[in-house]
């Protein structure tokens, strides 16, 4: 048997997909999974979850402390990766395969993807589009289609399944979208549904990204993200199920998981033309404009229970399980061992770590200010630093030091770039020293705090993604002695002369790829959060 390390991209516990539900069937099938979280934690490394599956909640102790163990097994390594973005950080998994699993298709991935396919030995893609485009820019190599699927045992049964709380019972219809709220979604379509089944409440269940909710319908309701175990209580009483995405490079790529999971409930869907769903009719309703879409969701809400059978054989046969028989077909193959007996002995070692040699401490605020837009707040913006074509871009943060003990070795200031306008180029970031007070939701450049350079090194940042850092030593322990004195820091780009945007990841992204402060401590008495 091998042992999959699956590398920070989402955490366990945030909508349930693809990556989760893989890596579960790994485990049942008596493989070793490390799942890392993006959310991590300085008090624990590894919790196990069920059996042969342990999420790790820091990734700095996993890889320093546990690596090596995992290595000196002789069990072969396998990182399952589905994020191009993050593929220069794999080898430090000390993999024997990387597997990439191509998921989506999102413009920022692109630059990254190359990279990522030239390191993987195996690669997987969810759709015919991305099957199709990856076989023909990389001959080289071998792509595997495996479409999503679902949980069958959960979704196709109703079994102990209530009615929620802010669900109540409603006089019309209900119609339902699970899933994100984000910006491929056709608000317009969304508000014309609305419009036209007044009698009908629309649900929507799922975080909302970004993308406008249309809040001015009395009939619309956002009941906000969900656990995954919740979602089956909510499906039950749901009439119509909609996909309404619209059409671009994104989402002619995607092969939804919701249509599966709607489908082993039993449920009607009406989606616009995706081509992973075009192929599914007569199981999912087409709807190839606005008023067709419409047509769709009322003969759907006159027969709810159309072909009920159908779409329950129809998944059951593209389960989970069934999806990773096809896996293993592949890696058998390909991996020398792979279904092997092992004993796992030695990684019996691998056990929850309490500390370690430095601990990590992340923003509790941060924004980005913008010159073209200088009374806007950007408090939710990716990081971008530089000057575009339409101005200039700063990114503010700020860190809680008072708990941190004065007995510090050093402090690394760290920052996670996406990507640089410029691959090739080698650009210059600088740090300053916010002088004043700020408010991360209502900060912009016209109301932007004063600053000054501190004397901490420059870090040049080459294009690419990957951490950055600065040495914040003497910063840190200004803020130590002289809380008053700590209003955050600002990043700004020294170059001046030409366009020039370094994109990188907030706090909010989750802890892994979140800025950060490592503080080496001469006594390790203390662990924050």
């Amino acid at each position: 048997m091998a042992i999959i390390i699956y590398p920070p991209t989402i955490d366990w516990d945030y909508m349930r997909q693809r990556p989760q539900n893989l890596m579960l069937e790994f485990a049942k099938n008596g493989h070793r999974v490390f799942y890392c979280n993006m959310t991590q934690s300085s008090e624990s490394s590894i919790e196990q979850i069920s059996d042969n599956l342990y999420l790790v909640h820091n990734v700095d102790i996993f890889l320093k402390e546990h690596i090596p163990i995992i290595k000196s097994s002789g069990i072969p390594v396998i990182v399952w990766c589905s994020w191009a973005m993050i593929s220069n950080t794999l080898p430090e998994f000390m993999p024997d395969v990387t597997v990439y699993d191509c998921l989506d298709e999102f413009t920022e991935w692109l630059p990254h993807e190359p990279g990522m396919v030239r390191s993987a030995g195996i690669v997987f893609c969810s759709s015919d589009y991305l099957l199709g485009r990856l076989t023909s820019t990389y001959p080289e190599k071998k792509v595997s289609l495996l479409n999503n699927a679902c949980e069958f045992a959960r979704f196709g049964s109703f079994n102990g399944a209530v009615r929620p709380d802010d669900l109540p019972e409603y006089a019309g219809a209900t119609i339902g979208y699970i899933g994100a709220w984000a910006w491929w979604i056709d608000d317009e379509l969304v508000k014309k549904i609305c419009a036209r089944f007044p009698q009908n409440r629309l649900v929507v269940i799922g975080p909302n990204l970004g993308a406008r909710l249309p809040r001015e319908h009395p009939n619309f309701q956002y009941l906000g993200m969900k656990k995954y175990e919740q979602l089956v209580n909510y499906l039950k009483f749901i009439d119509v199920c909609i996909i309404p995405f619209k059409i671009n490079k994104t989402t002619i790529a995607t092969n939804p998981i919701k249509a599966y999971e709607y489908l082993a409930a039993g449920k009607n869907i009406v989606s616009t033309a995706i081509p992973e769903l075009v192929k599914m009719q007569p199981l999912v309703r087409i709807g190839y404009d606005h008023e067709q879409f419409i047509l769709q969701v009322e003969e759907s809400l006159k027969n709810v229970d159309e072909g009920f059978r159908e779409k329950r054989d129809f998944s059951r046969a593209n389960s989970w399980e069934a999806r990773y028989r096809s896996v293993e077909k592949v890696l058998e193959t390909e991996i020398p061992g792979f279904k092997e007996d092992s004993a796992h002995s030695s990684l019996q070692k691998i056990i929850p770590s309490h500390d370690s040699n430095f601990l990590c401490i992340y923003p509790i605020a941060d924004a980005v200010i913008k010159s073209s837009h200088p009374e806007a707040n950007f408090d939710l913006s990716p990081v971008f630093i530089g000057r575009s074509g339409r101005g200039i871009n700063r990114y503010l943060l700020k860190f809680d030091v008072t708990d941190i003990a004065r007995e510090i070795e050093r402090a690394v200031f760290a920052i996670f770039v996406e990507r640089c306008s410029e691959v090739q180029s080698v650009k210059c970031l600088e740090v300053l020293k916010i002088l004043g007070k700020w408010d991360e939701g209502l900060v912009s450049w016209k109301t932007r705090p004063p600053a000054e350079k501190i004397p901490i090194r420059e870090f040049y940042c080459q294009g690419g993604a990957g951490w950055v850092e600065w040495d914040a030593t003497c910063l840190l322990k200004e803020w130590i002695e002289c809380p008053e004195t700590n209003f955050g820091m600002m990043i700004k780009a020294v170059i001046k002369e030409k366009p020039f945007i370094v994109k990188g990841l907030n706090r909010h992204y989750g802890k892994y790829y979140s800025p950060k402060m490592k503080i080496f401590l001469k006594n390790m008495t203390f662990t924050k959060n």
